[in-house]
This record gives C-alpha cells, sequence and structure tokens, in this order.
C-alpha cells in the first residue's frame, strides 16, 4: 500500500502537467466503470476498474519505468483480492476519493489531486493494515 503510494505521488504532478484530452475520457470512461461496479455490487470489475483508474492517472506521466514498479507493486496483492475483503461502505469510500482525484486530474489541479491520493491511500492502508491479522489475506498461493 506504501509503495504504491509513494510512485503514484510521484507521477500525479508530471501526469497532471502532460495530460490531453484523450487522457482525461479514459479516466473518466475508468472512473464510470469503477461506478457501475459498485452499483452492480460486482468485486471483480471494481477491483479491475480501480486499478485502470489508477493507472491512466500515472500514465501520462511519461514516467514509464515508474509506472512498471507500480503496476508491480500491484500485482504483489492481486492473489489476496484485497477488495473482495473490505466493507460496502470502505469501497464507497475508496470511490469517493477516486472521485475527488478524478475532479483534480481533469482541473489540472496537481496539489488538490496529490491530496486526493494522500487521503486515498490513508483509506485503503487502513483498511489493509485491519486485515493484517488475518493469515488467509496475504498468504502466497
Amino acid at each position: 500500500c506504501r509503495v504504491r503510494e509513494v510512485l503514484e505521488e510521484l507521477a500525479l504532478a508530471a501526469s497532471v502537467k502532460n495530460a490531453t484530452a484523450a487522457d482525461d475520457v479514459e479516466i473518466l470512461t475508468s472512473h464510470d466503470g469503477v461506478d457501475s461496479a459498485i452499483r452492480g455490487a460486482d468485486l471483480r470489475s471494481f477491483h479491475s476498474g480501480s486499478r485502470r483508474l489508477h493507472l491512466a492517472m500515472i500514465r501520462p506521466s511519461g514516467m514509464s519505468r515508474l509506472v512498471r514498479m507500480y503496476e508491480s507493486a500491484w500485482n504483489l496483492t492481486e492473489p489476496a483480492r484485497p477488495m473482495a475483503r473490505v466493507s460496502d461502505a470502505a469501497r464507497l469510500r475508496f470511490h469517493a476519493d477516486h472521485h475527488d482525484m478524478v475532479a483534480a486530474f481533469t482541473e489540472r489541479d496537481a496539489e488538490a489531486l496529490v491530496a486526493a491520493s494522500r487521503r486515498h491511500y490513508q483509506h485503503l492502508c487502513a483498511e489493509f493494515d485491519s486485515m493484517r491479522g488475518d493469515p488467509d489475506t496475504f498468504r502466497c498461493p
């Protein structure tokens, strides 16, 4: 969680500077997909849509190595499916965070985007920290 947070924060400010209208469309489309997943109670689509959204926000940074590192960090938690283990209320909170991030991104407000990302990771890490006592959460298959 913390590794992704640091990598994402490094990329976001550059992404805002480099972003195009096409990036905005991809981000808004990804956000709509997460919204649909929530309405449909589709945990897999929520997880994959959230990942797609985060990647869409950092790719415009032009930092391809950082993006690959970010994807690697995300992949480490994939087998545990942590999003399937959080409450509906937590998923709604994460989605509200995403909304704030998307708004700041499309407004090209790097400061607000980084602040929204930090809040999002505070929420994510708090949820994941509560899972640490569960031996099945991050067990390797």
